[in-house]
């Protein structure tokens, strides 16, 4: 693949990643008081955490509570995860990297943080990590677009 369509296909995984929370913060409703009750994580169902790659185990980073296929080619994973935004990067790194995939990068935007990554040719991610709103709390998105963002059959 050319440095010229990695791009491309870095852009395409950033734009949706970028689309996607703008969505959900969109659909969120605070209470406008500044604190949030913070109830546990609801773990994502079985039927969702089989949509996952093999491979990909995320229970290390935090609780996988949503897989969903907004597009054909395309996965997104939602994890709630406990710690600081620099530990967590690195906790996904390494959960990304036994999984077979490549940290093609990561940005720490100081409120935020990314992670961007392949397999092959063909396949690419990103991953947006964003402060929750319950303290020492965090929200990842992992979007995977292309052949390796599928369970193998």
């Amino acid at each position: 693949m050319s440095p010229r369509n990695t791009w491309g296909r870095r852009h395409q995984v950033t734009s949706l990643v970028t689309g996607g929370l703008l969505v959900l913060a969109a659909c969120s409703g605070g209470s406008g008081s500044g604190t949030a009750t913070c109830p546990a994580p609801r773990p994502a169902s079985g039927d969702e955490l089989a949509r996952l790659p093999r491979g990909l185990d995320l229970t290390p980073v935090g609780t996988v509570t949503a897989v969903d296929v907004p597009q054909p080619g395309y996965l997104a994973v939602t994890v709630d995860a406990k710690g600081e935004l620099p530990r967590l990067t690195a906790a996904l790194s390494r959960a990304l990297e036994r999984a077979g995939y490549t940290i093609a990068g990561t940005e720490d935007g100081g409120v935020g943080a990314d992670v961007f990554f392949t397999r092959g040719e063909l396949t690419a991610g990103a991953a947006k990590l964003t402060p929750s709103e319950c303290p020492g709390r965090a929200t990842i998105t992992v979007t995977l677009s292309g052949p390796g963002s599928s369970p193998a059959p």
